[in-house]
């Protein structure tokens, strides 16, 4: 199973990678006076579909929650991998 940090109930925002690289390639050919280029994602993605997605592509579909606390003074060695 693939870890989830906490319960996954937070949304992430999200730019696909080709919206993002046409943004770069304009602002690169036009040169904006601003300092900052914005992009917003309107969707409602949460972490957890996130980490359940990327488990189901790339392994069994299982993924294991744990507490902030507790990720974070796991050994790397026994974080599960998706193997």
């Amino acid at each position: 199973p693939l870890t989830l940090v906490g319960e996954g109930n937070n949304v992430v925002p999200m730019i696909h990678v080709k919206d993002f690289s046409n943004i770069v390639v304009q602002v690169a050919l036009t040169k904006p006076e601003e300092k900052y280029i914005i992009a917003v994602d309107f969707g409602s993605t949460t972490f957890g579909e996130v980490v359940k997605a990327i488990s189901t592509q790339l392994g069994n579909g299982e993924t294991v929650a744990q507490s902030k606390e507790d990720f974070v003074i796991t050994p790397i060695a026994d974080i599960p991998s998706l193997q």
